[in-house]
C-alpha cells in the first residue's frame, strides 16, 4: 500500500474498528433515511440528535454483549464525527434509499440490531421506530 501512495490505516483490533464504524453509519444513515435530512440538519437538531445518539448506545450495547471491546466514549466520538461532514452531506443509505436502491442496508442497519437485541435481551426501540417508518415507505 505504501509504495502505491495508497493511504490507509492498519488495526490489530479490526473487530472493534468495524463495530465502530458500523455504530456511526447506522445510526446516521437510519436517522436522516427516515427523517429526510441531512448531516448537518440532524446535529443541528437536538430531537434528531438524541435519536442518533439512542442508535448508537442501543448498537454500543449489543457490541459489548458480544464481546466487543469499545471506548466507553465511543458513541459520542462517533456522533461527533458528523459535524466534520459538510451541512448538506446526504449519508449513502439515504441516498440509495431516495433512490429506491439498494435497500439491503436497511436490514443490515435495522434488523440486525433488532435481532441481536432480542438475542441479548436489550431494548432497541429507537433502533425499531426507524427500522419501522423506513419500512412502509
Amino acid at each position: 500500500m505504501n509504495n502505491a501512495a495508497i493511504k490507509f490505516q492498519w488495526s490489530e483490533n479490526y473487530i472493534e474498528e468495524i463495530w465502530s464504524k458500523y455504530i456511526f453509519i447506522a445510526a446516521y444513515g437510519l436517522i436522516t433515511a427516515s427523517e429526510n435530512k441531512t448531516l448537518g440538519e440532524v446535529c443541528e437538531d437536538k430531537e434528531l440528535s438524541n435519536k442518533v445518539l439512542g442508535i448508537m448506545h442501543e448498537i454500543v450495547s449489543i457490541g459489548k454483549v458480544e464481546g466487543v471491546k469499545l471506548p466507553e466514549d465511543i458513541a459520542e466520538e462517533s456522533y461527533n464525527k458528523a459535524k466534520n461532514f459538510p451541512f448538506d452531506a446526504k449519508t449513502s443509505f439515504q441516498r440509495d434509499y431516495e433512490k429506491k436502491v439498494n435497500r439491503d442496508e436497511l436490514e443490515l442497519f435495522g434488523q440486525t440490531v433488532i435481532d441481536l437485541g432480542k438475542k441479548h435481551n436489550i431494548a432497541t426501540p429507537v433502533v425499531e421506530n426507524a427500522y419501522k417508518k423506513l419500512s412502509v415507505i
